[in-house]
């Protein structure tokens, strides 16, 4: 029951009200969520703390995948930016349809 609801929380925190975001944040949740390390699953839940200007410039800007340390190490709840993070936001923007 509380991993349902915990699950249903990150679904909800995934729609930021940009559909590109949605799709991308709510893709990498149902395809590589539950069987990403427990490492990775923590990265993903600091991704979505991220301001949506940040995370929309990372995600679609004109090279998503692997941002410069200084761009989300500012992040609110974030330290400096890990590989973790990195690897996870690379996921995230691959999901995206070419």
């Amino acid at each position: 029951m509380a991993a349902a609801r915990a699950r249903e929380l990150l679904r909800w925190r995934c729609r930021r009200g940009m559909k590109e975001l949605d799709l991308l944040l709510e893709r990498f949740l149902e395809q590589h969520y539950d069987q990403a390390l427990p490492e990775r699953q923590r990265a993903f839940e600091r991704l979505l703390r991220l301001p949506d200007p940040l995370l929309a410039e990372l995600l679609l800007g004109p090279q998503p995948a692997r941002p410069h340390s200084a761009a989300i190490a500012d992040g609110p709840g974030s330290g400096p930016v890990d590989a973790h993070l990195a690897d996870v936001l690379a996921l995230v923007a691959a999901s995206m349809p070419r």
